[in-house]
């Protein structure tokens, strides 16, 4: 199953560690690809990872929690949302 299959499948706690564990697993795998090539991945990423660092990563899975368009903010948190964090905190800048 794919880190995105996981991810929508994100319901409770336990469907939550599941994703949030392949997730893990996954950024140590593309950090094995961003090592093996420093000089290419220097300013981005491997495989859609744009925030390599902790910093950057928390910042862009804030963005989950912005206002939307129509100003409705997320109030109460759910286990899909915690999981979406994450995941908009490997890409977004």
């Amino acid at each position: 199953m794919t880190i995105l299959e996981l991810l929508e499948q994100v319901h409770d706690r336990e469907s939550f560690l599941t994703f949030a564990y392949a997730f893990a697993e996954e950024r140590r795998r593309v950090e094995g690809i961003e090592a093996a090539n420093p000089e290419v991945y220097q300013w981005g990423g491997a495989e859609g990872w744009n925030n390599n660092c902790i910093s950057l990563f928390i910042e862009g899975g804030l963005s989950h929690f912005e206002p939307a368009p129509d100003g409705s903010v997320i109030e109460n948190p759910t286990w899909k949302d915690l999981a979406e964090f994450l995941w908009c905190g490997r890409f977004m800048e």
